[in-house]
C-alpha cells in the first residue's frame, strides 16, 4: 500500500531529479545527446527549487500540514545563496499542490486520470487571475505538440507564474505516465529549466514512482544526494 510518506517521497525526488536535471542545461556545452548516451557527469547539483521543497517536506511530515511562520524560518535558516534563488520559486511550487495531490489520489486508485481531468481539478481551485486564464489557455492545447505548447504558454523564461504554471499542467497533464518524457519536454523547451523540470517532476512522479515510466534509476543516482533533513 503506498502511504502519504511514499507519494511525498516520490514527489520529492521526482522535482529534486527534475530540477538537478535541468539545471545541467545552463552549463554550456550540455546536451541531450550527452544524457542520452550516459556521459552528463555525476553529480548533478540541485537548486533553490529543492531546498526549498525540502522545508515543505519536513513541516508537513512533522505535522500534516504547513505552518506558515516555522516554513518561513526553515528557508531563512537554509538559505544558500549559490543555490541560484528566484523571488518566486515558492509561490510557483506552491501553486502545483493541487495538481500533486491529484496525481497522488489516481495513483492510489491505480488509474491514469485524462489530461483534461487533472487541468480541470486544478482549475477549481483558483480565482481569476492570468495563471488562470493561462491554465485555461493549456486546456485547449491538450493534444498539441510541445513546442507549440511553449510558445504559446510560455516556458519560464520571464520567471512568471503566468509564463511558468500553464507550461507546467499542460507537461505534466500529458505527460503524467511518463516521467523521463515529460522531464526531456521542459528541456526542450528551454527557458527557466530547472524550475519547470522540478514542477513537472514532483506532479508526475507522484503519480509514477521509480516504477515503469517513472524516474530513471540512473538520474536519481546522479542528483546530489538530499540534505539529511529531508529523509
Amino acid at each position: 500500500m503506498t502511504t502519504a510518506d511514499d507519494l511525498c517521497r516520490d514527489s520529492l525526488d521526482g522535482l529534486s531529479v527534475g530540477d538537478a536535471l535541468g539545471a545541467q542545461f545552463f552549463v554550456p556545452g550540455t546536451s541531450l545527446a550527452q544524457l542520452a548516451v550516459g556521459r552528463l557527469p555525476p553529480p548533478w547539483p540541485w537548486t533553490d527549487d529543492t531546498e526549498m521543497a525540502c522545508s515543505v517536506a519536513v513541516e508537513t511530515r512533522r505535522t500534516g500540514g504547513v505552518d506558515q511562520d516555522r516554513l518561513a524560518a526553515s528557508f531563512g535558516e537554509h538559505f544558500e545563496p549559490y543555490r541560484g534563488y528566484g523571488g518566486g520559486a515558492v509561490v510557483l511550487l506552491r501553486q502545483m499542490a493541487v495538481a500533486a495531490a491529484e496525481a497522488g489520489r489516481a495513483r492510489a486508485e491505480r488509474r491514469r486520470p485524462e489530461p483534461a481531468e487533472l487541468l480541470d481539478t486544478v482549475l477549481d481551485h483558483l480565482v481569476d487571475s492570468r495563471v488562470t486564464a493561462g491554465i485555461e489557455r493549456a486546456r485547449r492545447l491538450l493534444g498539441a505538440d510541445a513546442g507549440e505548447a511553449a510558445y504559446e504558454l510560455g516556458n519560464g523564461a520571464r520567471v512568471l507564474a503566468q509564463d511558468t504554471v500553464p507550461f507546467t499542467l499542460w507537461t505534466a497533464a500529458t505527460f503524467l505516465h511518463d516521467y523521463p518524457a515529460a522531464i526531456l519536454t521542459c528541456i526542450r523547451a528551454g527557458g527557466d529549466v530547472d524550475t519547470t523540470a522540478a514542477i513537472v517532476g514532483g506532479i508526475v512522479a507522484t503519480f509514477t514512482g521509480t516504477g515503469p515510466g517513472g524516474i530513471p534509476g540512473d538520474w536519481l543516482a546522479a542528483r546530489e544526494p538530499l540534505p539529511d533533513r529531508s529523509t
